[in-house]
């Protein structure tokens, strides 16, 4: 299952560099993504920790939540 980040995380880790639009990975990363994650809306990613307890890092398609009403 695909996460769901809210817009204002993404915005964090997006100005951070640590998440950005599909199109800033390429198109062959993006199209294994549509294969593997079926409920992933196909446009945006973050890096994430491989486990708590490790420094390694991914990458991981992301979905984002439905802007609230009071958040614009």
């Amino acid at each position: 299952m695909t996460t769901t980040v809210p817009r204002a995380e993404y915005d964090r880790l997006h100005y951070l560099g640590a998440a950005g639009p599909v199109s800033e990975l390429g198109e062959e990363i993006a199209h294994r993504w549509r294969s593997e994650h079926s409920d992933w809306k196909g446009r945006y990613w973050r890096y994430t920790l491989i486990a708590q307890d490790s420094e390694l890092m991914t990458i991981e398609p992301i979905n984002l939540a439905a802007r609230t009403k009071g958040s614009r």
